[in-house]
């Protein structure tokens, strides 16, 4: 539980995750001058802590740490606390990230923890924290009495300074190297072979877990398809998007992907949703749609949209960044059932669904079902001897019976702002497939979203990064830009009006003066 009785600065911000934290007894800071002045003045360290409103762990990080009030007593005597939205502040975010993962060995996560000099130079880095130590962890509390005792040692607080002074130079020679060229055919090669030697046959995507479902590997390698017909590109391709569908980190009855697997066969989601996968992911289902026009494809891509246009639509038109993991406390409960649940809602037509979803009385998720599906449509039908058409409408008219069902349910959470770099995405995978599919609806949602940028986004001559509740914050990325051009771009060509072209072409000129390498080309 919150305590009413606490109320931090973070109660004046927007995002909804840091407005989570506003209640919390920990003396909390919005990322901003005026806590860097307090670190300075006070001379504390910082413990600066980044995540976004839909990371399960970072709820879990702040139940059983940051709501207790002795664990806060001793992070506000010795520290100066940052709560970041890594969605608003991704430079802020990224930045940081690249130190955890460097002193992680690249298993840095969210909640990220990070504590800094005064000066905002890191010298520690972790993801979750139990308030204790304990089963291998470090605890938050002796984090910071350690930090404690290294700042009142003069030297060793001299040591730790050098030291990470040391980093950020170490960090300030290596990261975004200014003039790169475009990668050459061999290097395309390169990638594409380091893609193939980590490609898990069996799964698809890459060995091992947890298994993230990334679109843009899908794209590419069908380009590669296209160019080289290399039937190793497609074979990948065609397999991870396959099996990525038929695990329970697709939502079977209402569309669209979590954001990962916890295991190698895409079973087990992390159950959180986010806007920018659905959309790259979409986009990854309708390109192989064009390369191979197997329906399979198109059917996917259409579930994806559906799920977009029904529960992620602001109603203004731009599109919402994300939805929880979590539903009445509890990870997964909003998207599992048991064995009883479906077998009460569809009596004797229900063993046939749990034999096609997978599901069984003792479940695969803390006693409950992930709806998933072990043998494809084909397989299951030919085993059963089973007509497939008829089949399939049979489970469409059931998991419709569920989904009815499952809405009656707490929703999660949504993370309802709106993201200028992800609405661009989204906004044109929904023109791609609007097109492709003869859907003006896709067009019309595309649309709309478009002119909710220009008229919430679009401030005093530069794209904001973040709206919601009213108000827009935050100087535009270069991501924000790229691909909001490209959303507007793929309208123009749709045919809906010049003025996506004129837009688009005012960015351009925004990216080319602000964000391009020396050396880098002409935007025309």
């Amino acid at each position: 539980m919150a305590h009413p009785l606490h109320t931090n600065r973070l109660i004046n911000e927007k995002s909804p995750y840091l407005l989570q934290h506003a209640h919390n007894p920990v003396d909390w800071y919005p990322w901003g001058e005026e806590a860097f002045q307090a670190a300075l003045s006070q001379d504390k360290p910082i413990f600066l802590s980044i995540g976004y409103a839909t990371c399960h762990w970072c709820h879990v990080m702040e139940q059983e740490s940051f709501e207790k009030i002795e664990i806060a007593q001793v992070m506000n005597e010795i520290f100066i606390n940052i709560k970041i939205d890594r969605e608003e502040l991704p430079e802020v975010d990224s930045l940081y990230m690249e130190f955890a993962q460097a002193m992680m060995s690249g298993g840095a996560g969210w909640p990220l923890n990070l504590v800094l000099t005064p000066e905002l130079q890191p010298f520690f880095a972790s993801t979750y924290l139990p308030p204790d130590a304990g089963k291998g962890f470090l605890g938050l509390k002796q984090l910071a009495l350690r930090i404690r005792q290294i700042w009142n040692d003069p030297e060793e607080r001299e040591h730790v300074i050098s030291q990470a002074g040391k980093i950020v130079d170490v960090f300030s020679s290596h990261i975004h190297p200014a003039g790169e060229e475009l990668p050459v055919k061999e290097q395309i090669k390169e990638a594409a072979d380091i893609l193939y030697k980590t490609a898990d046959p069996v799964y698809g995507g890459t060995k091992g877990a947890p298994k993230f479902p990334i679109g843009f590997q899908a794209c590419f390698l069908l380009r590669l398809t296209r160019t080289n017909h290399d039937s190793r590109a497609l074979f990948y391709v065609e397999r991870t998007l396959e099996m990525m569908f038929r695990g329970g980190i697709y939502d079977h009855l209402g569309g669209g992907f979590s954001r990962y697997s916890i295991d190698d066969k895409w079973l087990v989601p992390h159950f959180e949703k986010m806007l920018y996968d659905n959309a790259i992911l979409s986009r990854a289902y309708l390109e192989t749609w064009h390369y191979t026009k197997q329906s399979f494809y198109r059917e996917v891509t259409e579930e994806i949209l559906s799920y977009i246009l029904r529960d992620m639509t602001h109603p203004k038109g731009g599109f919402c960044s994300a939805e929880d993991a979590d539903s009445e406390g509890h990870e997964g409960r909003f998207y599992t059932w048991s064995w009883e649940e479906i077998h009460f809602l569809l009596g004797s037509d229900a063993t046939l669904f749990c034999d096609f979803y997978g599901v069984t009385p003792i479940g695969q998720f803390e006693g409950k079902n992930i709806l998933h599906i072990p043998h494809n449509l084909e397989e299951f039908c030919n085993q059963r001897r089973l007509d497939p058409v008829i089949f399939k409408n049979v489970l469409k008219d059931q998991c419709k019976l569920l989904w009815q069902a499952r809405e009656k349910r707490v929703h999660p959470f949504k993370d309802d702002k709106i993201i200028s770099a992800w609405n661009g995405l989204m906004i044109y995978s929904l023109v791609e497939a609007g097109c492709a599919f003869s859907q003006p609806s896709y067009l019309e949602a595309a649309e709309r979203g478009a002119r909710f940028i220009r008229e919430n986004l679009w401030k005093g001559g530069l794209l904001m990064r973040r709206w919601r509740e009213e108000e827009a914050r935050f100087d535009g990325c270069l991501d924000d830009y790229a691909f909001m051009i490209q959303g507007l771009i793929s309208l123009f060509e749709a045919d809906r009006g010049s003025q996506w072209l004129e837009f688009a072409m005012t960015l351009a000129h925004i990216l080319q003066a602000e964000y391009k390498a020396e050396g880098g080309g002409p935007i025309i």
